[in-house]
């Protein structure tokens, strides 16, 4: 099993692995500005990549050097594909129309490729992402590659758009589609409410809601508001509301769980069938039905699980979710990767959230605000 959580920095994918910590250098060590969890060091992996913004790993890679071990998006449009060798491959390029008027660090750099999932068994991508439509309006969407099933390939064998289940509504160059995940025959995808914070309870509506597809970007019966299998009718598609950007996701069992940034507090939940999540821009809304609340808000961006058969990071944290949060440097609010001790059975947190791993430093202040850097655990 393979893990891996995002945080803000730079185009570099690296390894969180057992090991001895680094001992201290006359020349600087970037690994210095981090606090790491006993008995665990970081190792650089692969780099070079330009606003990287999402990974997924292959469950079970192929044998040969060149089979697929993991892919990465690029925020502008730009998939990429590393093998078992650590070679790089452009899978798909040029993926989506959007030029921001500013670039990174700046707000209005901030759109783009948002997520990706893989259905191996079908050998499916997906990749979620803002693009400008021919009007100049913001969209969300979401492509499908097919690529081989179980392993993968370096090149898509084709692709199909969801364009039509998205473009009657309008997004925004922050809080829009992010994270996905694909659960036997069903998509989920978390979608920001795009600065529309009036819109995110109401169920006609895109936008702050937990979306719930077939692989094929059709509506499914069995979700809560379904009424008919109109692709264009956002209740279609509705599991549940009232999020303001739950960009961390992750399901486990059938459970759905959210790290919802909100604007000073940020929340983490489980997310039940047809619910309310009670955003309304206040802020004081984003506590709502929370089982932990960060105040200040940190950030979430990644959700892990790590159940609690599973020994990969030992005993101490299995059965532990654990949550990457981007934080920002400048602000005082560290990045770094939290663990959640959530007892399945009572349904709540039982336990302080803890970082696993923390930046302490100030080497990579003004990279923080520019890009974007993976970690994986082994």
């Amino acid at each position: 099993m393979k893990l891996w959580l995002k945080m803000l920095l730079t185009g570099t994918v690296l390894f969180l692995s057992l090991g001895a910590v680094v001992s201290a250098q006359t020349t600087f060590d970037w690994r210095s500005d981090w606090a790491v969890a006993d008995g665990f060091t970081i190792v650089e992996d692969t780099t070079g990549y330009h606003f990287p913004s999402a990974i997924a790993f292959v469950p079970e890679p192929g044998p040969d050097p060149k089979d697929p071990l993991y892919f990465v998006t690029e925020l502008r449009g730009t998939l990429k594909v590393v093998t078992n060798d650590r070679s790089i491959f452009t899978f798909a390029e040029n993926v989506f129309q959007f030029k921001p008027t500013e670039e990174l660090p700046s707000g209005q750099g901030q759109g783009g490729m948002g997520g990706i999932c893989l259905d191996p068994a079908r050998g499916y991508i997906f990749v979620t992402f803002l693009y400008t439509d021919a009007n100049g309006r913001m969209r969300n969407n979401i492509v499908r590659y097919q690529s081989k099933p179980g392993t993968f390939s370096l090149q898509p064998e084709g692709f199909v758009a969801f364009t039509e289940v998205f473009a009657g509504y309008e997004s925004g160059l922050a809080h829009h589609i992010g994270a996905c995940q694909v659960v036997d025959d069903q998509l989920f995808v978390g979608i920001g409410e795009a600065w529309q914070p009036h819109l995110a309870r109401d169920i006609e509506q895109m936008v702050g809601k937990i979306y719930r597809m077939s692989l094929d970007g059709k509506p499914l019966p069995d979700n809560p508001f379904y009424i008919d299998d109109d692709v264009t009718k956002a209740r279609n598609y509705v599991w549940a509301s009232g999020f303001r950007n739950p960009y961390a996701m992750q399901i486990v069992n059938g459970r759905v769980f959210v790290g919802d940034n909100g604007v000073g507090t940020d929340r983490f939940v489980e997310v039940q069938r047809g619910e309310d999540y009670g955003w309304n821009g206040q802020e004081n809304s984003i506590h709502l039905r929370a089982a932990y609340v960060w105040v200040p808000s940190l950030a979430p961006t990644t959700l892990q699980y790590l159940p609690p058969d599973n020994m990969l990071l030992g005993a101490d944290n299995a059965g532990k979710f654990f949550l990457g949060m981007a934080g920002s440097v400048r602000r005082g609010k560290m990045p770094g990767i939290v663990r959640i001790t959530y007892d399945m059975e009572q349904s709540r947190v039982m336990a302080v959230p803890d970082y696993f791993l923390r930046f302490r430093g100030k080497h990579c202040a003004s990279a923080a605000n520019k890009s974007r850097w993976w970690l994986r655990w082994l």
